[in-house]
């Protein structure tokens, strides 16, 4: 969908920014920039979830071909629509979180959802329907990961929280 194609241009547009930058080693001489020229990565690989049988495929296309033997270094699951135990809505995306566990994947809306379903986490539809980019608090605790997204002073004493949008299907619970 078209949400997609706004990640992929965002994304490519971070790629290509750090491609201009002239960021060689200057200590590293010139085996160092021959080596650092040649791993420039490639736009983003958009495939569609159902383009592929199994994600053993997709990962031979994708760094063998497209890829041209660099592995797979990041994996964004985009939008639905869908639900993620739903396999004609989900294609191979679940397989994707199986088989990556060693590398970033963001999951957006039912990327997300995927996540989280791959994580045991219910997810559910909220009780007040579907709510498009209303701002919330989301609290948590015991995670490091969100100290940097903290909107206060950092205060042991003090609810760790951050404002984000919602949408429906959120993961409500771990088990």
């Amino acid at each position: 969908d078209s949400y997609t194609y706004n990640l992929y241009q965002y994304l490519s547009s971070i790629i290509s920014s750090n491609d201009n930058n002239d960021s060689y080693n200057s200590t590293g001489g010139e085996e160092e920039k021959k080596r650092t020229k040649t791993s420039i990565a490639k736009p983003p690989l958009v495939v569609s979830n159902d383009a592929y049988s199994t994600w053993e495929k997709l990962q031979k296309y994708a760094t063998q071909e497209y890829f041209e033997g660099q592995d797979i270094d990041c994996i964004v699951i985009s939008p639905g629509p869908g639900r993620p135990e739903c396999v004609d809505d989900i294609g191979i995306c679940l397989e994707a979180i199986a088989h990556n566990p060693e590398i970033p994947i963001l999951g957006v809306c039912l990327g997300h959802q995927a996540l989280g379903y791959y994580y045991n986490a219910s997810v559910i539809l909220s009780p007040d329907g579907p709510i498009h980019g209303q701002l919330s608090g989301v609290h948590y605790n015991a995670i490091d990961h969100f100290d940097d997204l903290h909107q206060h002073p950092k205060d042991e004493n003090k609810e760790k929280n951050i404002k984000c949008n919602l949408f429906h299907g959120i993961p409500q619970q771990f088990d």
